[in-house]
């Protein structure tokens, strides 16, 4: 008779969702392509790590830096997924990742107290 054993819970190894800090990626932290010391993009070093869906992400914020969420869409991944990758690509220093700053000032305000009715009213 075979026994069955269960696999270990995904929670059990390593946090590759994660930016350096080992905090999760935020959806709207900016994502944009590492640049070089002579202004050059960089590229992904050399190795068997690198896949199509880390070149789809890459190729996507190429040009401007673009949120995590819309990566997600771009690339036609779960948001879990992207983060996942964008972790390894940022581990990598293939790009860098710059969290949303707090919205400050009336306008800021006057926002964060539109989302809470908007929550109390759920």
């Amino acid at each position: 008779m075979r026994q069955l054993t269960h696999a270990p819970s995904r929670a059990d190894g390593p946090r590759r969702a994660a930016d350096a800090s080992g905090d999760a990626l935020d959806l709207a932290a900016q994502v944009s392509v590492a640049t070089g010391t002579d202004g050059s993009a960089a590229g992904p070093g050399p190795g068997p790590w690198i896949g199509p869906r880390h070149t789809t992400l890459l190729d996507a914020c190429r040009g401007e830096p673009l949120p995590v969420a819309e990566l997600a869409v771009v690339a036609g991944l779960s948001v879990t997924a992207v983060q996942a990758l964008i972790g390894d690509l940022l581990r990598r220093g293939c790009v860098t990742v710059v969290p949303p700053s707090p919205p400050t000032g009336p306008a800021g305000a006057r926002a964060l107290s539109e989302v809470v009715d908007a929550l109390r009213a759920l």
